[in-house]
């Protein structure tokens, strides 16, 4: 009898356990979104502007399937929270997590404690990530603001070491977008390439409002290519708005945009096609003539900011003799990697508050190695790219 009586209990609680103790285990979603806002900087004004955004955006979204998670910092006040519909149907804040007000939101730690959090807490099939700040391309970061990279918090930057470290947490992202000017570069790519599928943003200068959220955040959780979707939406925009006028408002901007997408697994192979001539055009540190080719960069080349952003697709037709039959092999890998580059006639640039063109825009920039700036030079010689593109045969 008392075998019979034990049995049961057993029996009784492995059918508790079967049916209540998975409660506590995070419910695996499609796809899981950070936004991650670092704003303690001079676009702290429009941190709330996208919030807004985001949430007329999340209204067509499937929330019961996807995961929505917003950190922002701006300056303020530093907090993550999750973007749900209440029981009438409004988008409403799940606040999760306060900070201090001074956390540095472009720290590793900080970086990987919160990425850490959302895919332990919020695991999804697939992974979106948003990098919301100012920009600086492939340039290092450090404490000076005329030399950021991507991401600033009041006085620090963040470099591309730091953030490759920061993304290692999730094991891979389907896409990133880069909410940020200048990030769009081969450079940032190829040294980041093992983080996501798909890369999203800007070779120049993107609006001063940034992405537009309401079009974007339902984009970010397509089916199919989100990647594509993002950009699309992201370009439609403010092609929409677009005019030639000089005089440009961040609340109703008519500046244009550049965007593209880059394909992270085809990057190895386009490496190879850039390693396959560079050696060949340019040899013993010769001067590389860029005059006609697109340059991104406006600041002036006496400004100790200045990099020189050039539009990687016509710096290399500018290289070769013939370039239907010298590119032929490495304009098919190019091809492969940018499925998708669009552009308005001419963009909007701070430098020179004014518009210039874009006229043969590819979607990618590159640097061009030259005598000026020499610490910024033996910079470049660290990133993988400068090897695997050839350029250490260049004699540069």
């Amino acid at each position: 009898m008392k075998i019979k009586f034990h049995y049961v209990l057993m029996s009784l609680a492995l059918f508790l356990s079967a049916c209540f103790g998975d409660d506590d285990d995070p419910v695996v979603k499609s796809r899981t979104v950070l936004v991650y806002i670092m704003g303690d900087n001079s676009l702290d004004r429009f941190v709330n502007e996208d919030i807004s955004e985001m949430t007329e955006g999340a209204a067509k979204i499937d929330l019961t399937q996807n995961n929505l998670l917003v950190y922002a910092d701006d300056g303020s006040s530093v907090r993550l929270f999750r973007m749900y519909k209440d029981k009438k149907g409004a988008i409403a804040q799940d606040l999760i997590e306060t900070y201090d007000r001074e956390r540095n939101s472009v720290g590793l730690s900080e970086m990987k404690e919160v990425f850490s959090f959302v895919y332990n807490e919020y695991p999804a099939e697939s992974y979106g990530l948003v990098l919301w700040s100012h920009g600086e391309g492939w340039k290092p970061g450090s404490t000076t603001l005329s030399s950021r990279w991507i991401g600033q918090d009041d006085s620090a930057t963040l470099s591309i070491s730091t953030l490759d470290e920061a993304l290692s947490v999730i094991p891979y992202y389907e896409f990133i977008l880069f909410d940020a000017c200048f990030m769009q570069s081969v450079e940032v790519a190829y040294e980041l390439r093992k983080h996501a599928g798909y890369f999203i943003g800007s070779p120049a200068e993107i609006p001063g409002p940034g992405a537009p959220y309401q079009e974007v955040a339902p984009a970010m959780f397509a089916k199919g290519d989100p990647a594509i979707a993002i950009a699309r939406g992201y370009y439609g925009y403010y092609e929409k708005l677009y005019t030639e006028e000089t005089r440009v408002s961040s609340s109703n901007w008519t500046g244009g945009v550049a965007i593209s997408v880059i394909k992270t697994d085809k990057l190895e192979e386009l490496a190879a096609a850039t390693r396959s001539i560079l050696p060949t055009f340019i040899q013993n540190g010769a001067p590389i003539p860029v005059d006609g080719v697109l340059n991104y960069d406006k600041r002036p080349k006496s400004n100790g900011s200045y990099v020189g952003y050039y539009d990687f697709d016509q710096l290399m037709r500018s290289l070769v003799d013939n370039p239907t039959e010298d590119l032929a092999s490495w304009s098919a890998a190019y091809k492969a990697v940018v499925p998708y580059a669009e552009s308005t006639e001419k963009i909007y640039t701070q430098f020179s508050g004014g518009l210039f063109s874009v006229n043969g825009y590819s979607g990618v920039s590159t640097y061009v190695p030259s005598a000026g700036n020499p610490a910024l030079r033996e910079s470049y010689k660290t990133f993988q790219w400068y090897q695997a593109a050839g350029w250490m045969e260049t004699g540069w």
